[in-house]
């Protein structure tokens, strides 16, 4: 009835995959329609796609677009979260939703990154993550940005983003990417 529902448990129970499924390719082709491609992966607000069934739903939607990656989220991604983020992070039955989901869509086709690493990040923050990461590839999830008049209107999000763009292009931040030999790459390279 054009309303999103809110609430884990709801998800759990009650939504539709196949309304899911008309949703996200809506979406879908209107990212098509105003870039003329598709986008280089799918994922969704607050990973709602680890819920499993909406994991195979995600799925199907990246087949029918030829849409090559999606994000996984894996409930040890969570863990690492400073304190002041796990609010927001899938708990419960959630992450047992997480914990099910990722090996469905690692297993579809779709290619994922070996780990979501997830912020919010100072650059002090970052660099002690980086460090920790070894071999892979890695997703870093941030939300870099100024925090101009209209994003303080629409978001609640503001000082983070300005701070998580000060992280990502921090000197020692760069030094440490190229002394690894990271290489950065888009969803659309995996």
């Amino acid at each position: 009835d054009g309303h999103f529902y809110k609430g884990v448990r709801h998800l759990l129970a009650q939504v539709d995959p196949a309304e899911v499924r008309r949703e996200w390719s809506a979406q879908v082709q209107r990212f098509v329609d105003l870039v003329g491609r598709p986008p280089t992966h799918l994922d969704s607000h607050h990973y709602v796609h680890t819920i499993p069934r909406l994991a195979t739903v995600l799925a199907a939607v990246a087949r029918d677009f030829g849409i090559a990656a999606a994000r996984a989220v894996r409930p040890g991604d969570f863990l690492t979260l400073p304190k002041p983020a796990r609010e927001w992070a899938p708990s419960g039955l959630y992450a047992l939703a997480a914990l099910r989901s990722s090996p469905l869509l690692s297993h579809s086709g779709l290619k994922v990154p070996n780990r979501t690493v997830l912020g919010p990040w100072h650059w002090r923050t970052l660099v002690a993550r980086l460090q920790m990461l070894g071999a892979g590839t890695f997703e870093l999830v941030c939300h870099p940005g100024h925090a101009d008049a209209t994003l303080r209107r629409l978001s609640s999000f503001t000082a983070g983003r300005e701070q998580e763009l000060a992280a990502v292009t921090h000197p020692q931040v760069q030094a440490l990417l190229r002394e690894q030999g990271a290489e950065l790459i888009h969803f659309g390279q995996l």
